[in-house]
């Protein structure tokens, strides 16, 4: 691991980097993991352990650039909870993750969406 540091600050380079990294531990996961053989707690976590650290590695640096981390300041993803699924699937990290969850699961893409949509429906702040 290690973080890229850019001239102009940024940290999109280290990102990319870290997305990579964390989708080779993911694929490295689900070759070597039999979905039949453990539990939905035991998948999450091999998740928490092996991939997790790998996506937030030196997130104390670079979190603030984050597109979530923004909505979220703003209240921009609280507005509308079905318009708030799309945006946080865009994050490269949060992508991962619903990539997971769609394997673990055993959930179609439709499947997934719709369920995360009526959780944050569901616990919307009024």
């Amino acid at each position: 691991l290690g973080v890229i540091f850019t001239l102009s600050g940024s940290f999109s380079k280290a990102l990319n980097e870290l997305k990579t990294k964390g989708l080779r531990a993911y694929f490295s996961l689900k070759r070597m993991v039999d979905t039949k053989s453990l539990t939905v707690a035991s998948h999450f976590r091999l998740f928490d352990s092996l991939i997790v650290p790998i996506l937030t590695y030196s997130c104390q640096v670079w979190l603030f650039e984050s597109e979530n981390l923004k909505m979220v300041a703003n209240n921009a993803l609280l507005t509308d909870p079905r318009t708030s699924i799309t945006k946080i699937s865009s994050d490269p990290f949060e992508n991962i993750h619903l990539k997971f969850l769609k394997w673990t699961l055993g959930l179609s893409s439709k499947q997934l969406m719709q369920s995360v949509g009526e959780t944050l429906a569901a616990n919307a702040i009024k």
